[in-house]
């Protein structure tokens, strides 16, 4: 029976799939790769489960002329917690929200941010990430929060580090399309119901609207 390794792939639509291993067909004895998805499906309901052949799991499709993997790697699943960082992006009156894509968060509405990197302070983090999203430049990024962050589904903990930060310019641009739908001014009254779960955690804490103003 052929291999495959284990852990967090991604499809190249965008969704997170866990794979479990492979498996034999019972009559033909082909090789297939089985694997659970990592989001909610409103035909097939949380963490359903699938199974391709291992050829075609492996093989490459045509976007743009171009071959991409149809599942990438994307890491072994964490067995413990890993540390965010959530910048609320401030100009006048009112903060920077996106709408999500791809599977972790699918079309819930963050902050910017992302995975504080090895040796990376939260505020270079904070930094990195505003200007990799959105083309900002934040000026003096300061801690203010933290929060707990359990995504059941994803089978992902984060420890999410939360900063403040102001801009000179409120224009911005989708610098990263892959993760956002679209990004936009509001203010707090304006926030959207479906919140990403760090931000809806962190809101869940009384007096912390006040960082939004």
């Amino acid at each position: 029976m052929k291999k495959i390794k284990k852990g967090l792939y991604r499809h190249y639509k965008g969704n997170d799939y866990e794979v479990l291993g492979t498996a034999k067909h019972s009559e033909s004895l082909d090789d297939f790769v089985v694997y659970k998805a990592l989001y909610e499906n409103k035909d097939f309901g949380k963490n359903s489960l699938w199974a391709r052949p291992y050829v075609m799991f492996h093989e490459n499709v045509i976007i743009d002329n171009k071959p991409h993997p149809r599942f990438r790697f994307i890491e072994d699943v964490p067995s413990y917690p890993r540390v965010g960082v959530g910048v609320i992006v401030k100009y006048e009156n009112k903060f920077l929200i996106g709408q999500r894509k791809g599977a972790h968060g699918e079309d819930t509405w963050s902050v910017p941010g992302g995975n504080l990197d090895y040796g990376e302070s939260p505020e270079q983090c904070a930094k990195r990430e505003v200007l990799e999203e959105t083309g900002l430049n934040i000026v003096e990024p300061s801690f203010i929060a933290l929060t707990s962050d359990v995504f059941k589904t994803e089978k992902k903990h984060y420890v999410t580090l939360w900063l403040t930060a102001v801009v000179s310019s409120n224009t911005f641009k989708i610098t990263e399309p892959d993760k956002y739908i679209n990004i936009r001014w509001i203010s707090i009254e304006d926030l959207p119901s479906k919140l990403f779960l760090p931000l809806k955690n962190f809101l869940k804490v009384k007096n912390n609207r006040q960082y939004f103003t």
